[in-house]
């Protein structure tokens, strides 16, 4: 766990429409669970780019369908969970031939998630 605020706006609740700031949101995530569900979002852009030109799957269809669930539903905020998830989708981004990195942006910053 880290000290650090959050910045999220990924459901309805959050505090005064906005986004919600400090150690936790009004629905109780903490500011590592907000991060974990961020780099799940970029890692699911990632996917949808993988998937253009109709090579998706069943089953990265149902990885979308989770990973997005995940994010927006405020039902699990099990980081464990969260990271295995982006784990999977990542791992399937890249067997559809997405590039082995790419850049995460979120909130102003950028980050390059690694494929490994």
């Amino acid at each position: 766990m880290t000290d650090e605020n959050m910045f999220c706006f990924q459901c309805e609740q959050t505090a005064g429409c906005t986004a919600c700031t400090g150690a936790a949101g009004v629905c109780g995530k903490t500011a590592d669970v907000a991060r974990l569900q961020d780099d799940l979002t970029g890692t699911l852009v990632a996917l949808a780019r993988a998937e253009s030109g109709g090579r998706g799957d069943t089953e990265s269809d149902g990885l979308m369908l989770e990973g997005m669930f995940a994010c927006v539903s405020n039902v699990s905020f099990d980081p464990k969970a969260i990271a295995a998830l982006e784990r999977r989708v990542r791992a399937k981004a890249i067997s559809l031939g997405e590039f082995s990195s790419y850049d995460r942006a979120c909130c102003g910053t950028r980050r390059r998630i690694s494929a490994a």
